[in-house]
């Protein structure tokens, strides 16, 4: 439990003294005023109404808002812990501390924030130890249940794959559709997926799996507009288009997907729905590697050993390949050996 030292503000009370004039001019001394103190940031003792105040403050005047939101959390109302510790992590009206951050999120989620739990799940995540990553999934999977929707997303995302947590694609699914229903469009997509190809514990139903792509990708998800142009160019649909295929792919990739630059890229380089091009697949390439797309980074690397659409440069490509491999990836250490 972090323990807090109450936030105090003290006011000064200035006082003008009158000038002393001789008497011999004849003029008399008038008593000033003392100037009116300031209103205080939070004049009711209601920790709630403090964390009203620094809601307010948050964006204009993040100082205020920081010492509103310390007394809000001293009075104990956990979502002002945790926008003290987004202050706090993002260095806004407080000097930058990710270690208080973390102190305050662990408050707020004790406390039953949701998003107190899950800002502590990224900052688990990020560290990027396995130990790390399964405390972040036990807090995403704890905010989920205190109903933050897209944490239920990425429990239901390693509930699907058996990674940090055990494998239960039936729950998945099923928090995929709470939060689906709440308007999380990485969640539709996902589920849309499934739903699409079906297994032992999904039941197979095409019709909606399509629909939900569509709509997570007509809202502007990228990894869906490059899941549904994948299908459409591998004829995975009843009315697949390679055409439709690539307008989808040109889509994800121009918001920034880069699976779907790279597949674009294999579409231009096959002559798949568009008209064959190896400098434009190459082009595309490049762009998803830079995307920090593996298989992009490998199928540039294959242009640059081949000359396909670049000049052909057997040290970039190896030099990618070397690179692709370090990171994990499996067909760049074996093209590596050859």
């Amino acid at each position: 439990m972090v323990t807090f030292t109450k936030v105090m503000v003290h006011h000064h009370w200035g006082w003008l003294l009158g000038a002393l004039v001789p008497i011999a001019l004849g003029i008399g001394c008038d008593t000033a005023k003392p100037k009116p103190s300031p209103p205080q940031l939070c004049p009711s003792a209601d920790p709630t109404a403090c964390y009203k105040v620094g809601v307010k403050r948050m964006n204009g005047v993040p100082k205020q808002a920081a010492v509103a939101f310390a007394r809000a959390c001293t009075g104990e109302v956990a979502a002002a812990c945790h926008q003290l510790g987004v202050l706090y992590a993002e260095g806004r009206g407080v000097a930058r501390d990710t270690a208080r951050a973390a102190q305050l999120y662990q408050q707020a989620c004790q406390g039953g924030s949701a998003a107190g739990c899950a800002s502590l799940a990224a900052l688990f995540d990020r560290a990027g130890a396995a130990q790390d990553r399964r405390k972040a999934m036990s807090l995403w999977d704890s905010a989920c249940g205190l109903g933050h929707m897209p944490s239920c997303d990425v429990v239901a995302g390693a509930l699907a794959n058996g990674r940090y947590l055990k494998a239960d694609k039936s729950r998945a699914i099923s928090l995929w559709e709470q939060a689906c229903r709440a308007g999380v469009q990485s969640a539709c997509a996902s589920l849309g997926l499934n739903l699409l190809v079906g297994d032992k514990q999904v039941k197979k139903n095409p019709k909606r799996g399509e629909q939900l792509l569509v709509k997570a990708c007509n809202a502007g998800h990228a990894a869906a507009c490059k899941d549904l142009g994948g299908l459409h160019l591998g004829g995975a649909l009843k009315h697949s288009s390679k055409k439709r295929g690539v307008t989808l792919l040109t889509n994800a990739c121009n918001l920034g997907d880069a699976e779907g630059c790279n597949a674009l890229g294999v579409a231009h380089a096959q002559g798949l729905g568009v008209t064959q091009n190896s400098a434009a697949a190459a082009k595309l390439f490049r762009r998803a590697c830079d995307g920090q797309s593996l298989t992009g980074c490998f199928n540039l690397a294959i242009a640059y050993a081949n000359g396909d659409g670049v000049t052909r440069d057997r040290a970039r490509a190896g030099a990618l390949l070397a690179a692709n491999c370090d990171a994990g990836h499996q067909d760049s250490c074996s093209a590596l050996k050859k």
